[in-house]
């Protein structure tokens, strides 16, 4: 018990109201960027970007995600205030950022909901069946992607012939294989 009263004392706790800064700043980030993504199309035909916006958004938001939480462990706004993510799911006091894995299933959840989120009337609008089809075949390249990510050994781990590399070698399907196989 005593361990775990001096490890919530030991961690740098991250007030609510800053979170929320954070969180509009980010928002502001976005917007910024898709407004000027927009100017870029405002002498097209109109609708051409309409038909396209949801995937078009998806893309920026898995730019600034690449650029902001993969590679810094922050978003923009929670650089602003000094703060980060970390991995609460080691042990260690000392500051550990989220794993790879982590991040790829932040990006999942928060991206491929919001393009869900906007793009699921147009899926189930009145083609049942294929839109079914569809969001299978889309959640099939993502776990697909996902298992090419988990069955490639880290860089930090030392590559020899040891049992587990050797699992982790005859694991490795090839991309298409598991499009089309399932």
């Amino acid at each position: 018990m005593a361990s775990r009263e001096e490890n919530t004392e030991s961690t740098n706790r991250v007030l609510r109201i800053s979170q929320l800064d954070a969180l509009e700043l980010n928002k502001a980030l976005e917007q910024l960027v898709w407004s000027q993504f927009t100017q870029c199309f405002h002498g097209f035909k109109p609708g051409l970007l309409a038909r396209f916006e949801p995937e078009m958004k998806a893309s920026l938001w898995i730019f600034l995600w690449r650029f902001t939480i993969y590679s810094k462990n922050a978003t923009v706004g929670q650089s602003i205030l000094n703060m980060q993510y970390k991995n609460d799911f080691l042990p260690n006091l000392r500051y550990q950022p989220p794993s790879k894995n982590q991040k790829l299933w932040y990006a999942v959840c928060t991206i491929g909901g919001r393009w869900l989120e906007e793009r699921c009337y147009d899926l189930f609008r009145n083609h049942h069946l294929t839109s079914f089809w569809k969001i299978k075949q889309c959640v099939n390249i993502v776990i697909g992607l996902l298992k090419l990510d988990t069955s490639m050994p880290d860089t930090d781990v030392a590559i020899g012939d040891t049992a587990a590399n050797k699992i982790v070698k005859e694991e490795k399907i090839s991309f298409m294989e598991f499009i089309f196989c399932g």
